[in-house]
């Protein structure tokens, strides 16, 4: 059910009619299906989730650390891709500090950085904050993804290490006798 790493599909059960779910079904079954309780399980790790809580859920543990039980030991370097997109977050959330004057931009970059897999190219990222969080303000998406982007600059500029200078000049100026 779920990825290598643990990313994926969720699956839930509700717990008041057994059925099994998807996340993007599970607020059409509270409405017109089971309007009993406001209970769900996640499959893979059975933990339980109330009302909205099932949103924050968006990943799991593995099938492989499911079945292993305590022996289970993670590979190195299997969640890169999480790495990478945890600093794209901390960006969004620096170009979120950084927007405070701009009440719509501030807004965006909000709903933005709630939103699971933050597109990191920015022909994506537009067209996912068009589609995904219906808005349409070109001029606001812009501003959003600069502001990303001059905090992105930032970060990069604080983990790498300056360039190397000579020493003393021993590089500059010197000819071979």
């Amino acid at each position: 059910v779920t990825g290598a790493e643990g990313e994926g599909m969720v699956f839930f059960s509700c717990n008041a009619c057994g059925d099994s779910l998807k996340k993007n079904q599970v607020e059409k079954h509270y409405a017109t299906k089971c309007r009993q309780g406001k209970s769900l399980s996640c499959i893979d790790c059975s933990k339980e989730f109330w009302g909205e809580e099932y949103n924050q859920h968006t990943k799991c543990i593995s099938e492989e650390e499911k079945y292993s039980g305590k022996n289970y030991v993670p590979k190195a370097g299997a969640n890169k891709g999480e790495q990478k997109q945890n600093q794209w977050v901390e960006q969004v959330q620096a170009a979120i500090d950084g927007a405070k004057s701009d009440k719509n931009i501030h807004q965006l970059l909000q709903k933005i950085k709630d939103c699971p897999n933050i597109p990191r190219k920015q022909a994506k990222f537009k067209n996912f904050v068009k589609n995904s969080l219906r808005v349409h303000q070109e001029r606001w998406i812009d501003q959003a993804w600069d502001l990303i982007m001059k905090h992105a600059g930032q970060a990069n500029a604080v983990n790498e290490p300056p360039p190397e200078k000579p020493v003393n000049g021993a590089h500059e100026g010197q000819s071979k006798a």
